[in-house]
């Protein structure tokens, strides 16, 4: 059971919260901006559109309509790195103000998402190499208790040296991956992205007056910098 969270109140900086009082916030949400960060007048539109002004207007799928968001910043994720989460009041006084995208623990985003750990393997990425470090380490020590524990459970399963060998082996690999996913997790660790990095941008949704549009921002994590796995971050269009 994990320890409660104390939350704390700066002025401009929303709500923080920390798991004890003397330790530093680990958890922050932090209000939008009330004023868009992009915003153009209907002229504006038809000029830079031209043709595409007389279409329909495009919207995104499955939007939500919102009556306050907020951005949660937690280390974790910032470590990690673009994973930037979003706490999404509802509407339901029918006095929306956001449209923002689906929810992503609906069937459909989960999918996407278990599709995504088949199909995207980002080797340049160091906290997935963390992840696939720690996962194969913790494969051969299930291993290594098969030769540790079966023969004490079943003594008609031992053969010879299971033990003493093939125990003694599969652990010291063992403990040497999870030596070296410790490694990269310092590594990690160290070179995380000390500024705030929210990935999420305001614009006014113009066919539909005083809502605003959540949309993908410039995310400025080394983690989609293919060149190497901890370099400089590399801003990505939404």
């Amino acid at each position: 059971m994990s320890a409660p969270f104390t939350p704390f109140t700066r002025r401009h900086e929303g709500v923080s919260y920390r798991p004890f009082s003397f330790l530093n916030p680990t958890i922050r949400k932090l209000p939008f901006n009330a004023k868009p960060l992009e915003t153009h007048s209907s002229e504006e539109r038809l000029e830079a559109e031209g043709d595409d002004a007389t279409k329909p207007p495009k919207k995104a799928n499955a939007e939500l309509r919102a009556e306050d968001v907020q951005r949660e910043f937690r280390t974790r994720d910032n470590r990690k790195g673009c994973r930037h989460a979003i706490f999404v009041v509802p509407d339901i006084a029918n006095n929306p103000k956001y449209l923002t995208p689906p929810a992503t623990n609906s069937l459909k985003e989960v999918l996407k998402g278990i599709w995504r750990m088949f199909s995207v393997y980002p080797y340049w990425d160091v906290s997935y190499l963390v992840a696939i470090i720690f996962t194969l380490g913790s494969v051969v020590w299930c291993i290594n208790a098969f030769f540790v524990w079966l023969p004490l459970q079943s003594p008609s399963t031992e053969f010879k040296g299971e033990i003493t060998d093939a125990g003694g082996i599969t652990a010291f690999i063992g403990a040497t991956i999870f030596e070296i996913g410790s490694i990269l997790l310092m590594i990690e660790a160290v070179n995380e992205n000390r500024s705030d990095c929210f990935g999420w941008a305001l614009e006014e949704v113009l066919e539909e007056n005083g809502l605003l549009r959540l949309r993908p921002d410039g995310c400025t994590h080394h983690h989609g910098n293919k060149k190497n796995l901890v370099g400089k971050g590399k801003a990505l269009k939404g």
